[in-house]
């Protein structure tokens, strides 16, 4: 089985895609009312009328990130939860990218 690489390709973008990428991360990642770590990554709970812009972030990320595997959960109290996880090294990846304050254990 092969690991898949942490290489983000952003030359999947137009210019024009970027800059969409770009607003649309923006726009969710200012939202983020929490961040809980995950054994494998992180969730973000996001207020739930980000659910659309959470949408198009995942199918945007997941372009030039295909590493990363991403799940949403709306709960019935009206709480969403954006989650990104992937193979080793994710964390650091993510902390690094959205500026999570983690203790990498080795």
């Amino acid at each position: 089985m092969s690991e898949k690489s942490l290489v983000c390709n952003l030359n999947v973008f137009t210019p024009q895609d970027r800059t969409r990428h770009d607003a649309v991360a923006h726009s969710v990642f200012t939202q983020v009312e929490a961040t809980t770590e995950l054994a494998t990554g992180y969730a973000f709970r996001l207020p739930v009328h980000q659910l659309q812009a959470a949408a198009e972030f995942i199918a945007l990320e997941r372009l030039c990130c295909s590493f990363l595997e991403f799940g949403m959960q709306v709960s019935s109290d009206g709480v969403l939860w954006l989650s990104m996880t992937g193979p080793e090294g994710v964390k650091q990846l993510l902390s690094a990218e959205f500026g999570i304050n983690i203790n990498v254990k080795g």
